[in-house]
């Protein structure tokens, strides 16, 4: 039992990681923007934004450099509910104050308050005002806090001093929205303000907290010309950009999880998108009826095929995983664009859990896919006949999360009776480790990790660690799932 275990576990690694090496092999050489004809197309490019304050001026600013020849609007939609947000959570001040009086440590006001204050700003406020006295430190962060200014106000001044033509400000005027909706509100906007409509535009859903790959636009291009404008495509990222700020012990956890993470979008999901999209007329019966997923972040639709899907689902948790197996189902192909984006991971233990907590309970949905499927595919419900079969590769990945590190935790503990067991488990746990590293050289290789000096072996560690408590966000979802019958998606603060 135990050697079997030790065999599958070990050529998934090495599965993975030859997944990572082909995928960056592929993405070696981008075409020559100079090289290609964009043709008549619009890039619509729709930023989702709640307390995006901090990055959204950079994130916009470094899009409209990565495009010289595409024609390009970008579409920042913020919300109403980052007012009544502000309004609801004037009171956790009160809890802050009393925190830098009792000179709490920063990372764990950090890990409280950053849904109040961007970390830096939390980390400025402890230095300023640790030694003052409780009233006089309340009136400050209270009035810091009044001044503070809301995305839409953020970009409304950006717009003006940098003279965007080709950015327009939405606000979606809606307390419960959620990114789904956002998103959904800008395409409709587009819609029906467009006079000139293009059946080759496009229409790409973009994270604020992400940088974009300088090869962007050639690929982009590239992609949409060799497939004669597909319906959809997809950008893949990794989770590296604040990679060099983590220090300490909490560092090395966090590092941990930014080089899982990015290993899962590298070894997993851009050779599943390739490899399906790839010779699509040719992939076998059973391999279609694989349901594959998006990524919240780079989803690329077709103006027209995206009013034809029925938009993003904005009943479920994970948009993306349901829009995934709505394609799936269709039997649309998904193009993965060949370039590398780079995003935030989070920067506290607490926004991490939360993150994963988030993305796990997207998981609990899949149950209600058939009823979302027939009430807006009422003319493919035919096509479901793949339901039962995609939705067990859904579960064979929730129970995988859920309960694979306590299961290799429990094997370890049982195999410190026999040491040949126990070896082969550390030889496991210390693969592992070695893979994850290898990527963090390759990515710093590709300019994705500052070149600078890291503690491999602190690294490691974190990573090891990380792979043994991975599942503790799931189990904690759970239980808060079973505690709290309405418990709903929140956003997870960086």
């Amino acid at each position: 039992m135990f050697l079997v275990l030790f065999l599958v576990i070990f050529f998934r690694y090495v599965r993975i990681n030859y997944n990572i090496l082909w995928t960056l092999n592929k993405l070696k050489t981008p075409a020559l923007v100079e090289e290609l004809d964009t043709g008549l197309f619009t890039l619509n490019i729709c930023i989702p934004c709640l307390r995006e304050q901090s990055i959204i001026e950079k994130t916009i600013s470094e899009l409209l450099s990565c495009f010289k020849i595409v024609n390009v609007r970008i579409y920042v939609v913020t919300t109403s509910k980052e007012n009544s947000e502000k309004t609801e959570n004037y009171h956790y001040l009160e809890e802050l104050a009393w925190s830098i009086c009792k000179r709490e440590k920063s990372f764990s006001i950090c890990e409280k308050y950053n849904h109040l204050f961007d970390r830096e700003e939390l980390i400025w406020i402890c230095e300023k005002y640790q030694s003052e006295e409780f009233k006089d430190v309340l009136a400050s962060i209270q009035a810091i806090y009044s001044d503070k200014k809301t995305t839409y106000e953020t970009v409304v001044e950006s717009i003006k001093i940098n003279n965007w033509k080709n950015v327009i400000l939405l606000e979606e005027k809606n307390d419960t929205s959620c990114m789904a909706s956002q998103v959904n509100y800008c395409w409709k906007t587009i819609n029906n303000e467009s006079s000139e409509k293009s059946p080759n535009d496009y229409f790409m859903v973009y994270n604020a907290d992400c940088k974009p790959s300088t090869d962007l636009e050639a690929s982009l291009v590239k992609e949409i010309k060799a497939n004669e404008y597909p319906d959809v495509l997809q950008l893949i990222r990794v989770y590296t950009l604040n990679y060099s700020q983590y220090s300490g012990i909490i560092g090395h956890y966090l590092k941990g999880s930014a080089l899982y993470q990015s290993r899962w979008s590298l070894g997993c999901e851009y050779p599943m998108l390739k490899r399906t999209s790839d010779n699509w007329k040719k992939q076998s019966f059973m391999f279609k009826l694989r349901s594959r997923y998006m990524i919240g972040h780079g989803m690329t639709f077709r103006m027209d095929f995206y009013g034809q899907m029925g938009k993003l689902n904005e009943k479920t948790n994970l948009e993306d995983l349901y829009t995934g197996y709505l394609l799936s189902c269709l039997k649309i192909p998904i193009i993965p664009i060949l370039a590398i984006e780079n995003t935030l991971n989070p920067s506290t233990i607490y926004s991490l859990f939360n993150q994963k907590m988030t993305w796990f309970s997207g998981m609990f949905d899949v149950f209600n896919y058939k009823n979302y499927y027939k009430k807006n595919h009422k003319e493919n419900y035919y096509r479901l006949r793949s339901y039962y079969f995609t939705i067990c590769f859904l579960i064979r990945d929730t129970f995988s999360w859920l309960f694979g590190p306590s299961i290799l935790i429990i094997c370890l503990l049982l195999s410190f009776t026999k040491l040949p067991y126990f070896l082969l488990l550390s030889t496991l746990i210390t693969a592992n480790a070695c893979f994850c590293l290898l990527l963090q050289y390759q990515l710093m290789e590709r300019n994705l990790i500052n070149k600078k000096k890291y503690n491999w072996l602190f690294t490691a560690i974190g990573v090891v660690f990380y792979s043994f408590t991975r599942n503790l966000p799931a189990l904690t979802f759970i239980l808060k799932k079973i505690k709290i019958k309405n418990y709903k998606k929140y956003k997870t603060d960086r």
